[in-house]
């Protein structure tokens, strides 16, 4: 094979080859999805059983009514209490400063229901009305220690749900002949790394009366 360095030589020239320009690398995204990737919120999660009735729920919704999109896997199933914000890194004076605003709040433990399943916003949901008074006074005393304590403003709508399916398919409203239900004894403050799936435990708050 023919140098292709001597067909381009010419005599009382010497050749050089070009030099090689790498492209310039791309900056990381902060997650998969964009935006930011550290998610901070008060929650109830569910028993094994409630967990385990829930996922079974939405494995029936998603082969009846044809959604591309996995259910939430158990461990993620929860009743979000009041969203404190996304930050890129952890914020660990708010974090300190909410643990101490809910500890200071009192509530009894109580049983929880939700008895139909509905599309709301864009996602498939667990909802209830009746079997969701204990946890609306849970939120609401949580939302005024928060306040109280400058962590965060007071929240205008509540709805207690439990987002079973990430979809933009919308499903036709429907009552549970088995409700997912279980005895609520505490609420956590959860620590979401967004575009990860993975929830991290920052502090357990027990209810005692």
């Amino acid at each position: 094979m023919t140098d292709p360095t001597r067909q381009l030589a010419l005599p009382g020239f010497a050749f050089e080859p070009a030099p090689r320009v790498e492209a310039p690398k791309r900056p990381k995204a902060l997650r998969k999805f964009g935006g930011l990737p550290d998610s901070l919120f008060f929650a109830l999660r569910l028993d094994s059983a409630a967990a385990y009735d829930a996922r079974q729920h939405a494995l029936r919704l998603q082969a009846r009514h044809g959604l591309k999109s996995w259910p939430r896997p158990k461990s993620l199933l929860h009743v979000s209490l009041c969203g404190l914000g996304e930050y890129n890194g952890l914020p660990q004076t708010l974090v300190e400063k909410a643990i101490e605003a809910a500890g200071s709040i009192s509530a009894r433990p109580f049983e929880i229901e939700f008895d139909r399943v509905m599309s709301f916003r864009t996602c498939l949901v667990l909802a209830g009305e009746e079997g969701a008074g204990g946890v609306r006074h849970l939120e609401q005393a949580l939302g005024e220690a928060l306040e109280k304590g400058k962590v965060r403003e007071p929240s205008r709508h509540f709805m207690p749900h439990i987002t079973l399916i990430y979809d933009q398919t919308i499903v036709p409203p429907e009552r549970l002949r088995r409700p997912v239900r279980w005895q609520v004894q505490e609420f956590v403050l959860i620590h979401s790394l967004v575009g990860q799936s993975k929830h991290i435990v920052l502090k357990t708050f027990a209810l005692g009366g």
